[in-house]
Parts: structure tokens; sequence; C-alpha cells
């Protein structure tokens, strides 16, 4: 962009110098001489700025009604050009008809062709700031977006592990203590770490393994609950909190407690991040297959996907008579 306003600059002191130029033909005194020459290359850059400005303004009209309004404002501006040379500057010239006409047509053919560069050029300029400016405005609001979802990811897991903690506080339970603190690493994590967009899925990782201990300390006995992980770069990152709704569904509706199973494998290879959650199910929790996706927790993560990983993810749901599978596929780059 810089090189092109230094093109432009060019291109002007170059208009300046052949309208000068052209000029020692006619004026003999180099005052008379330069005061003409700026006084056109102005007039020249007044037209090409005013042509600009009603093209913006009418940015509706057709090609057609453009080249029309284009061509009599530089025909306005030519005979005003002309005017200008005859009243200060053309005593004397001894104008006849047929040299009037050479000068007008020469004027408006030189002033189409300058003036359509220059609106050419200011148009790319107004266009590009157009096009940046709705690619900020995209960002901002994709940005608000995430933050919202982030927001209703953390009193989602709170209330959650709260009402947990309380039933247990209710029995005077041992446990009370171990899960208080347990939360208390857990919310730091949520409300500071996360606060990044991105964080290094090493964090993600050693949440969800939080996570899963939050529970194990509030069970009775040992529950099923496996969490296997492959990752070939562990500071790769990845947007934070998000696979967290998949696995607190998995504890809500996988009977774990009761005998149930949890499955979490977590694998970053060659770019590629990939979560498969698979919990048990009965055959009283069956759902419609029509309403898979009509939970809390998957439709805030079907936003969040599509909000930061544009056509650059899968979500798989399936279920069988006694599971529940949840497959999510990102294609995902490390920031250099």
């Amino acid at each position: 962009m810089t090189s092109l306003r230094g093109l432009i600059i060019i291109y002007w002191l170059l208009i300046l110098t052949a309208a000068t130029y052209l000029r020692t033909a006619v004026y003999d005194d180099l005052n008379w001489l330069i005061i003409s020459s700026l006084t056109d290359v102005l007039l020249l850059f007044v037209q090409s700025f005013l042509l600009f400005k009603i093209i913006k303004i009418k940015a509706g009209f057709t090609f057609f009604k453009q080249g029309v309004v284009f061509v009599i404002i530089t025909l306005l501006f030519t005979f005003f050009r002309y005017w200008l040379e005859g009243l200060f500057f053309g005593f004397g010239l001894g104008f006849q008809n047929e040299i009037a006409i050479k000068f007008l047509f020469t004027k408006f053919m030189t002033s189409l062709i300058i003036s359509g560069v220059t609106v050419a050029y200011l148009i790319f300029l107004h266009l590009n700031q157009v096009k940046e400016q709705k690619h900020k405005t995209e960002l901002e609001k994709k940005q608000m977006e995430i933050e919202f979802l982030k927001s209703r990811v953390n009193p989602h897991f709170l209330f959650n592990s709260l009402g947990c903690i309380h039933s247990l506080a209710m029995i005077n339970s041992e446990k009370t203590p171990l899960l208080i603190e347990k939360l208390s690493d857990l919310m730091r994590y949520t409300f500071y770490d996360c606060q990044q967009p991105l964080v290094p899925i090493k964090k993600e990782i050693e949440f969800i393994k939080s996570f899963i201990d939050f529970h194990q300390i509030k069970a009775k006995e040992q529950l099923n609950v496996s969490f296997d992980f492959e990752i070939d770069n562990e500071t790769m990152e990845i947007e934070p909190l998000l696979f967290i709704s998949t696995i607190e569904n998995a504890y809500k509706h996988g009977n774990v407690f009761n005998g149930g199973f949890i499955q979490i494998s977590l694998c970053l290879k060659d770019e590629l991040l990939t979560l498969s959650c698979e919990n048990s199910r009965t055959s009283d929790t069956k759902i419609p297959q029509r309403n898979l996706q009509s939970g809390f927790g998957v439709k805030n993560l079907v936003q969040r996907l599509e909000t930061h990983y544009p056509n650059q993810h899968k979500l798989q749901l399936s279920k069988e008579d006694n599971s529940y599978l949840v497959t999510i596929e990102i294609s995902i780059h490390e920031k250099i």
C-alpha cells in the first residue's frame, strides 16, 4: 500500500513536469509558466477528487451512468480550464476557432486519462479500506461470540460442581475439603488461564485430568473412566474449554456412578486433533436421532467449533443401544 502511494505521488509529479514543459512553447516568463502549470494541475486534482466523491456517493449507479457523469464533469472542468487560461494568460495568444477546438480536445482527452487513473487509484484505496474494516468487524464479532460462549461454559461447570460439594457437605463427608481444593484448581484454570484466546493443549489435558479426578473423589468406588492421550506437539494452542461440555455430558448421561463407563481419547498428530468420547447409556435414556444436537453442551460445542474453526472441523454424534459416541476432528495449525 505504501508503494502504491509513492507511485501516485510520482505520477502527479510527472504530470506537473509535463504540464510545465509543454507550456514552455507558450510562456516565456518563468513566473507565468509556473503559475499556469500549477493552476492547471491543481484543477485536474480537484476534478479527480470530485469525480471520486461523486462516484463513491452514487455507488448504486450503473457503469454507464457513472461513465456519463465522468464525461460531463470532465467537460465542465475542461471548459473552465480553457476559460481561465484565456482570462489570465491567453491575451495576445490569438487563439483561432480551429486552435481552440484542438486545445479543448487535447485538454479533454488528457483530463480523461489523468483523472481516470487517479479515480481508479482512489477507488482501489476505498475498496481496500472497506474490505479491511469489514474483516476487522467480523473478527471483533467472532471474538465477542467466543467470549460469550466461554462465559456460558464456566458457570455451567461451576454450578454442577457446587451442587455436588453441597450434597457432600450436607452429610459431613470427609471428601468435601478435597473437592473444594480440587475445584479451586479447576476454577483457577477457567478464570485465569482461559482468559487467553488460546491455551497450550498440555494445559487443557491437565484440566481434563483434574476434572476426572474431581469426579473420582466424590464417587463411592472406583469409576470406570479412562482417559488416553497421544500428543506430538504439547505447545500447540487450542481454544480453551473446548471439550469440557462433551465430557460433562458423558458424566451426566453415562450412568458412570452406577456401573456405567466413559472412554475418552485425545490425539494430536500431524496437526489433526481428534477427540473421542464414548459413554454408556441405559435403555430408558434413549433420545430420538433428531434430538442428538439439542442439549446445551452440544449446542455450545457446535457454536464454538463453527466460530473458532470454520471449515476446519468435523463433528460426529452417534448412538447405539448401550452407548453414545462423540467424535471431533479439528485441522489445527500452529501460530507462527
